[in-house]
């Protein structure tokens, strides 16, 4: 059943077409998002700054500047061969309208054979002769001929390289040109006796000296060691050299401890914990090869460990004539029937030990090295022995029994100052500020072949081993 519509009294002051506010009214509500929306898309997008653009123009300029003007193809290569024009030594001429070569052998009259022939030393110079300069000459009436001066042996040694095969051109016979051998008889220019073998070797000249006018300059440009330097000029001769070096730095040291017995090595390796030590060296190193030396010299070493454990433990005792039992008077609160006795007690402890033990010892190094040289960089490995000639130990450490002794107590080292060998391999960077002065920065590692210490009974025996980093200066003579 519907329940009847309830009424109020409150309802006649509140009508029900009370208007809304203007803000509130759908129609200015629309107006509003209508213009907030053409606001938004007529707001302009800000474009944003394509930071790769500008390299790409720059590079993309470059490669099309270098394609452009890098000689890839020269003018010469897409002339025809009969249009190149030569000079006597090879190369193309400079002047547009060149005189063509003359290749023909000049008439001689009989004249002037039968003069020549009177004349044996004209005949004799001219059998000698192997071939005459091609020269532009017109035969006139009033010759101006004047004697040429003698041409230097030429050796020409051309190669004309193509896809299938190449061709080497050789000639090494004496260009001297013919001068008639009678100053009186000047009728004609080429004054000399001619027979079949004389023009057969003319022939062949032409025959070279045709082929040539045909080739371009570059096949045929003399090689001539003053044009042709050598890209990559000999390395200077190696000198001998010396080289001392100073420098310090820091260390770390490991006991590296073993023996027969396993628990008392727990124990020392196990509480012992490495703290950064010192040292300074002094070295000098000879050169003797390219990039290889040898050096020598001292190093003292501080090595500093720290002793650092921490336990918890319980300790029964036997206490004797304790206070097992009393009574208390309640009223006067005197203390009757004491009674005493024997009975084990019970303590537990926290232990916690830490000392700070120092090693020195002075050491002469002996090694091996080779050199890299990158300009002002330089890069160097060695390799080589170190003997430990002295030792000092300062501090406390355990004993086989757990413990606290004094380090190197006859109780529980026998400690060795006898020559100690180890084994040491580096790596150095150098930095040249001069040609005599420069900075290095390098590392090692060492490890001792050899016992650095032990106890009487071998149940602990000390190989270290040390890493360390150097800085210093060397100077070179």
């Amino acid at each position: 059943m519907t329940p009847p519509d309830q009424h109020y009294e409150d309802d006649d002051l509140f009508p029900n077409d009370l208007p809304l506010p203007k803000s509130l009214k759908w129609e200015a509500m629309e107006d509003g998002i209508l213009n907030k929306m053409a606001v938004i898309q007529a707001r302009k997008r800000k474009r944003r700054f394509i930071f790769w653009l500008f390299p790409l123009l720059l590079l993309g300029g470059m490669g099309i500047g270098w394609w452009s003007f890098s000689p890839t193809e020269t003018d010469i290569a897409h002339q025809p061969l009969s249009d190149l024009q030569m000079d006597n030594d090879g190369y193309q001429s400079s002047s547009a309208d060149a005189t063509d070569h003359n290749t023909s052998v000049p008439a001689t009259s009989e004249t002037d054979l039968e003069t020549l022939k009177a004349d044996p030393s004209s005949t004799t110079q001219h059998q000698n002769s192997t071939s005459a300069p091609f020269q532009h000459t017109t035969i006139d009436s009033q010759p101006a001929f004047a004697e040429a001066p003698p041409f230097d042996e030429r050796k020409l040694n051309h190669t004309l390289s193509t896809n299938d095969h190449k061709h080497d051109i050789e000639s090494t016979k004496d260009i001297t040109p013919v001068i008639s051998a009678s100053p009186e008889d000047k009728k004609s220019v080429f004054s000399a006796v001619v027979t079949p073998s004389s023009l057969a070797t003319v022939a062949d000249q032409i025959d070279q000296l045709k082929y040539l006018l045909h080739l371009p300059p570059i096949a045929i440009e003399p090689k001539i060691a003053e044009q042709n330097p050598e890209l990559h000029p000999a390395k200077t001769a190696f000198k001998p050299y010396l080289r001392v070096q100073l420098g310090g730095g820091l260390n770390w040291f490991s006991g590296n401890y073993r023996g027969a017995d396993a628990n008392f090595v727990m124990l020392r390796q196990e509480s012992e914990y490495a703290d950064p030590g010192t040292h300074f060296s002094a070295r000098i190193e000879s050169g003797f090869a390219p990039n290889l030396f040898v050096g020598s010299g001292f190093d003292y070493k501080t090595y500093r460990t720290r002793l650092d454990t921490e336990a918890q433990s319980t300790i029964n005792r036997l206490g004797s004539m304790v206070l097992l039992r009393f009574n208390e008077d309640p009223i006067t609160g005197d203390t009757t029937n004491q009674q005493f006795g024997d009975t084990m007690l019970t303590v537990h402890q926290l232990r916690r030990v830490r000392h700070y033990n120092r090693y020195t010892s002075l050491e002469i190094p002996v090694y091996l090295g080779y050199e890299f040289g990158f300009g002002r960089f330089n890069l160097a490995l060695t390799g080589g022995l170190a003997a430990s000639i002295s030792r000092e130990l300062e501090g406390r450490t355990f004993d086989r029994n757990g413990d606290v002794v004094t380090l190197g107590a006859e109780s529980f080292v026998s400690y060795r100052m006898g020559l100690t060998l180890a084994a040491a391999g580096g790596l150095r960077v150098g930095y040249r500020l001069t040609n005599n002065l420069s900075v290095t920065l390098g590392g090692q590692y060492q490890r001792f072949i050899s016992n650095w210490m032990e106890n009487s009974t071998n149940a602990l025996i000390s190989r270290p081993a040390v890493w360390s980093t150097d800085l210093g200066a060397a100077w070179k003579f």
